[in-house]
């Protein structure tokens, strides 16, 4: 008995998460601690191994027909890797600029890839009496959860990050003062 269309890609679909999401927290735990990296990596870490998986079977099938995660997954891949690059980078390193980057090109890969899925659900009519265009919609709503998880933390990153590594003036104290004000002041009351 064969299994219906979209039953074995659900399937992967749900093990391929599951597992990535593991690997991301069973590596994290040594290497990224801080919570918008670790945020970051294990995102870019649990949609990258999702994004490798579904990427192969996209070749695979373009043996037979035209796949569009045959392009939509590479883009998501190299997006990952440079959510991977700026939650893993020292601050004076390239990580800032990897992480402005990453705000704007990250949901935007996720964000294609989802569409790729939602043009398969109303492009692909020889599939609509089965499950796929179920798998194609859970697939669509999952990657366009992780744009949006993409989204927030590439932008959190940023900010701190972006605080983190500035050298270019005063800091600013908890009364919204400069330290050089502060010092200033203090030295006048002495």
């Amino acid at each position: 008995m064969e299994l219906p269309s979209g039953i074995i890609a659900l399937v992967v679909l749900g093990l391929a998460t599951t597992s990535a999401w593991f690997c991301a927290f069973c590596l994290l735990r040594s290497c990224v601690t801080s919570g918008g990296r670790a945020r970051l990596a294990a995102l870019s870490t649990t949609a990258g191994l999702v994004a490798i998986t579904f990427w192969v079977w996209a070749l695979m099938d373009l043996t037979v027909r035209f796949d569009i995660g045959a392009v939509t997954f590479p883009i998501a891949i190299v997006a990952c890797c440079v959510g991977w690059y700026a939650a893993t980078s020292p601050v004076t390193g390239g990580g800032v600029h990897a992480a402005r980057f990453y705000r704007c090109f990250g949901p935007f890969s996720f964000f294609l890839v989802s569409a790729g899925y939602i043009a398969c659900i109303y492009l692909d009519r020889t599939h609509i009496s089965s499950v796929l265009p179920c798998y194609d919609g859970a697939a669509a709503v999952l990657w366009a959860f992780a744009a949006v998880l993409a989204a927030r933390s590439g932008n959190a990153l940023a900010i701190e990050l972006d605080g983190k590594g500035r050298t270019d003036g005063p800091s600013v104290g908890a009364e919204g003062s400069s330290e050089s004000e502060s010092q200033d002041a203090d030295s006048a009351e002495s």
